[in-house]
């Protein structure tokens, strides 16, 4: 095709070729991009790609192009994708830069608002939790200004309330404290914005005492099918561990409750034990991580 880059966006809009099966060179070119647009760009794909798009220059001088860009991203598709995806690529793209590499661009304010609605309306495509499940956010200082594991621009606190609010969609039924070295009950819904969540959990501040949701738990007149704990994992401290607590709970409950740590950063574990086939560890914020969390509070490992 030589240089014929109309030549080139013509095969590609007609084949509806995806990003992946061309060549880099070509990646560098707006009427390539606009091809693509126009041959219907995945929703996943689209949102990964707004950077390079925006780098391009593809929203400065085709109105037409930035209008069909905000209207996938409003549009009926998101839906069917995760809302952590949406968070991690709104996140990225309003911060300017890449988390990996020195790519730099200028975020455009209506990408970025429509980014944040999508983020709102993406709770409809969610696993289902069975039972009764118990939430626990670690308010800690720690869990502030450290960053996610694989996601720079996302703190732990954040990611936590993010969490929350897709465990409020998800579960069956369930309740959530935010801890320190104390723990409190907390309202979380999954209608409530990213910002209210923060401001919830934010109120709590303290130290980390990872068995106090546990703990909470005897309190209440039914079993606890699965317990979370969204913390940086970064120590425990209290008169008992996490896992000690546990074995009380299912002792005395006679119910065999399981134990999901969800860390936000890559720390070493501190609070399971991997021998346990009721616990499970996951690290970071991703969209498989609540995947996860729902086929091994159904079935186990």
């Amino acid at each position: 095709i030589g240089g014929d880059i109309e030549g080139v966006a013509h095969i590609v809009e007609s084949d509806r070729l995806p990003r992946e099966v061309i060549p880099p060179d070509l990646l560098k070119e707006p009427a390539v991009w606009r091809a693509m647009l126009r041959a219907g760009m995945p929703y996943p794909a689209l949102i990964r790609n707004l950077a390079t798009m925006t780098r391009l220059r593809l929203f400065e001088d085709e109105a037409t192009t930035q209008d069909t860009v905000l209207g996938i991203i409003s549009g009926a598709d998101h839906a069917h994708t995760h809302p952590i995806s949406i968070l991690l690529a709104a996140k990225t793209y309003a911060s300017g830069k890449s988390v990996r590499g020195s790519n730099e661009w200028v975020p455009k304010p209506n990408i970025v608002a429509a980014l944040n609605v999508a983020f709102d309306r993406s709770f409809k495509n969610l696993p289902h939790i069975p039972g009764t499940t118990l939430v626990g956010i670690d308010c800690s200082g720690s869990m502030h200004g450290n960053p996610v594991a694989g996601a720079t621009n996302i703190d732990c606190v954040e990611a936590a309330a993010a969490m929350a609010r897709v465990f409020a969609a998800s579960c069956e039924r369930v309740m959530f404290y935010g801890f320190t070295t104390t723990a409190h009950r907390v309202e979380i819904g999954p209608d409530m914005s990213l910002r209210d969540g923060m401001r919830i959990t934010g109120r709590i501040t303290g130290g980390t005492d990872c068995s106090l949701p546990i703990i909470e738990a005897h309190a209440w007149p039914f079993p606890i099918d699965t317990f979370v704990i969204l913390s940086d994992n970064e120590t425990w401290a209290g008169a008992i561990h996490p896992m000690e607590a546990l074995h009380q709970y299912r002792r005395k409950r006679e119910h065999m409750s399981k134990l999901v740590a969800c860390s936000m950063a890559a720390n070493e574990p501190a609070i399971t034990d991997v021998a346990d086939a009721g616990v499970i560890d996951l690290c970071g914020l991703d969209s498989s991580v609540v995947q996860l969390a729902a086929e091994f509070a159904e079935r186990g490992l």
